[in-house]
C-alpha cells in the first residue's frame, strides 16, 4: 500500500522546472544548468560534464581541492586555540586565494575580476567559450566552470543565467 501511495505521489509531484544542479562534496554550490551534470573522476581530480544537444552547449566543471577533511579539522582546532592564530589563518587563506586568482589570470590574460557571493572571482569571455573561476571563502576548493558553444548569443545567455544563479547550497532553504 505504501509503495502505491509513493508511486502516485511521485506522479503527481510537480517536476522541478528551474533545472538547478549541484557541484561539490565539501562545499556544495547550486546553479542553473540546462542539462544533467555527470560527475566523474580522472587522475584523482573531480570533473562535472553535461552536453545540451538542443542548444549546442557544453558545461565542463573542474574541481580543485586545496584541503581535505583532516586539514579542515586541524584548521578549525588551530582557529579555536587563540585569536592570533585565527587572524594568521584568515590571512593565509586570503593570500592563498589571491595567488590562485592571480595564477588563473596569468594563464587566461583576457580575464577580469568580478565580485561573486561576496568574494573575488575571475570571468573570461572568449570565442565560443566563457569561463568562471572561483573559490569558497575558506579556500577548501576552487572551481573552473566552462560553458562552450558555437552560438555566441546562446552561450552568453546560458553563461549569464548560470552566473546569476550560482549560490551556496546551504543558503537555499
Amino acid at each position: 500500500m505504501i509503495k502505491i501511495i509513493l508511486f502516485v505521489f511521485a506522479l503527481l509531484y510537480p517536476i522541478q522546472s528551474d533545472q538547478k544542479q549541484t557541484i561539490g562534496n565539501t562545499v556544495t554550490y547550486e546553479f542553473y544548468c540546462p542539462c544533467k551534470l555527470f560527475k566523474y573522476y580522472e587522475d584523482g581530480q573531480i570533473f562535472y560534464y553535461c552536453n545540451d544537444k538542443l542548444n549546442m552547449i557544453e558545461y565542463i566543471i573542474t574541481e580543485y581541492k586545496h584541503q581535505d577533511g583532516i586539514d579542515m579539522m586541524i584548521n578549525n582546532i588551530k582557529q579555536n586555540i587563540s585569536a592570533t592564530k585565527k587572524t594568521e589563518f584568515n590571512t593565509t587563506i586570503q593570500t592563498s586565494k589571491k595567488k590562485a586568482l592571480e595564477n588563473y589570470l596569468k594563464n587566461n590574460p583576457n580575464g577580469r575580476y568580478i565580485s561573486l557571493m561576496g568574494e573575488q572571482a575571475v570571468v573570461i569571455n572568449g570565442d565560443n567559450e566563457n569561463k568562471l573561476f572561483f573559490s569558497d571563502k575558506n579556500f577548501i576548493v576552487s572551481y573552473e566552470l566552462r560553458v562552450v558553444g558555437s552560438n555566441e548569443t546562446i552561450l552568453k545567455s546560458y553563461f549569464n543565467s548560470t552566473l546569476k544563479s550560482l549560490q551556496l547550497k546551504t543558503l537555499n532553504f
